[in-house]
């Protein structure tokens, strides 16, 4: 949508950018290569927009040179260029995620092979951990010195989202999962769900659509009902391959809770310094789609899901998960097996005494959720949690 026009003829987006870029051809259109399996899909989507753009530069300004180079051309020089970099004006395109380290990284490659002239930078979906990285992130790419340099940074819409990547730790849910692959196979359990998880995470291939989230006892993807609260006007909106969408918009919540100027206890996440900000119990039956229930569960961070500092809260998630247990088999229950992960890999905490309530109620159940409930347990044991 951003790059195409709509249905009166209105130019989109991406053309009303780069018609105010007043820049003289040749034009570099530079996007992010990818650095591994799991850069892949972020930098077939960077390729995509930049051939967009040279289209629209082209249709902008006819008989232009415009040429495209991967960050990896950028800084290897692996193939000859068509032009010399430093008489170019340059366009980077690429998504920001976390510090934005890729377009920083491009910037400082760029210093050295045009130190001068116009640089656009331009990003889609601009995803930080917080508001001040995005400050940052401008500030560092923004600068203009003396000379005739001119940055300019545009994106389409911003939504910091914590540091999603550190609380989601696939790495220790790896090592879980390789635990109870073994655990399955000598109990001659099948939920070829598990070994396919295990294979893409070692694999550090993309966990797409349906395979975000561990899967319900019956190996079925978790499902998004309709009217979800933070997508207006998403009546329509439904189905079991929302859970990277999902994941990121309930990242965003919590990081909006974490800095809300409010200093309400109902609406705030803040961790003052006789305060332990703890996401209530209550919050995963007032948001009771599983798939919900499961992105609170990897966007929130441990201290958020330390449940032993309370006993009454400790108490109340007690309560809740043997009731998620006892309906694992139905949707009331369907993230089971994501509340025994976050048990696991020790992300939620309980008090010792509730935690064996919950952990002996799973292992009754049938299937790869229970053998995950006496992995959770040992693990338990041996981290003395």
């Amino acid at each position: 949508m951003a790059c195409s026009s709509d249905e009166a003829g209105r130019d989109s987006l991406l053309k009303r950018w780069l018609r105010n870029y007043s820049a003289p051809s040749p034009i570099a259109i530079v996007y992010p290569s990818p650095a591994g399996p799991s850069a892949v899909a972020v930098s077939n989507a960077a390729l995509e927009l930049a051939q967009c753009a040279e289209d629209v530069l082209l249709e902008l300004m006819p008989g232009a040179q415009v040429f495209k180079l991967s960050s990896n051309d950028l800084a290897t020089s692996s193939r000859p260029l068509p032009y010399k970099l430093e008489r170019c004006s340059v366009i980077v395109v690429a998504p920001v995620i976390g510090n934005g380290f890729v377009f920083k990284q491009i910037s400082a490659l760029l210093r050295h092979k045009q130190p001068t002239g116009p640089r656009l930078f331009l990003a889609l979906a601009v995803l930080p951990e917080t508001a001040q990285h995005l400050n940052q992130l401008k500030s560092d790419i923004g600068l203009v010195s003396l000379d005739d340099r001119r940055y300019e940074f545009k994106y389409q819409f911003a939504l910091p989202i914590g540091r999603l990547d550190r609380a989601v730790r696939w790495g220790e849910e790896l090592d879980v999962l390789v635990d109870l692959d073994e655990l399955m196979l000598e109990r001659e359990v099948d939920q070829p769900q598990i070994g396919e998880r295990i294979r893409a995470l070692e694999q550090l291939s993309v966990l797409e659509d349906a395979a975000v989230f561990l899967p319900t006892s019956n190996g079925t993807p978790l499902l998004l009902s309709t009217g979800f609260f933070l997508w207006e006007g998403s009546t329509e909106i439904e189905g079991a391959n929302l859970g990277a969408a999902v994941l990121l918009s309930i990242a965003a919540l919590l990081q909006g809770a974490r800095v809300a100027a409010s200093k309400s206890d109902e609406t705030s996440l803040r961790t003052g310094l006789f305060q332990h900000a703890l996401i209530c119990p209550e919050t995963f039956t007032r948001f009771n789609d599983a798939v919900i229930q499961a992105a609170i569960l990897r966007a929130a961070y441990p201290v958020e899901l330390n449940y032993s500092v309370s006993e009454e809260m400790s108490h109340d998630m007690e309560r809740l998960l043997l009731k998620w247990l006892q309906y694992s088999a139905h949707p009331v229950g369907a993230a089971a097996g994501e509340f025994l992960m976050a048990i696991a890999t020790g992300k939620m905490k309980l008090r010792k005494e509730h935690l064996a309530t919950v952990l002996a109620e799973a292992k009754t159940l049938p299937g790869w959720i229970g053998c995950l409930a006496f992995v959770a347990e040992e693990r338990a044991k041996r981290a003395n949690w």
